[in-house]
């Protein structure tokens, strides 16, 4: 189930692992994701990394590519780009 999060929170969330995304630090991202899930859910935090790949897209395709290759969850957008 999703908890309710307000979309000021959503985007401090996207904001928050989109950084972690442009370090490019395996450790980083894999502590921050169990620390979202922990206090959030795993289907949200799920929601978070989609979300921002999606910005980094267009802002940092070098991150981009680097989570979509490092990043568990989000391994089927590398399959559809």
């Amino acid at each position: 189930m999703m908890p309710r999060v307000n979309a000021e929170d959503f985007q401090l969330h996207v904001e928050l692992v989109s950084y972690a995304l442009t370090l490019q630090n395996q450790r980083i991202v894999d502590q921050l994701s169990r620390t979202l899930i922990q206090l959030l859910s795993a289907e949200y935090t799920e929601h978070v990394l989609k979300a921002s790949a999606h910005q980094l897209a267009a802002s940092d395709p070098e991150a981009y590519q680097w989570a979509l290759q490092h990043v568990r969850a989000l391994k089927p957008l590398a399959v559809a780009n």
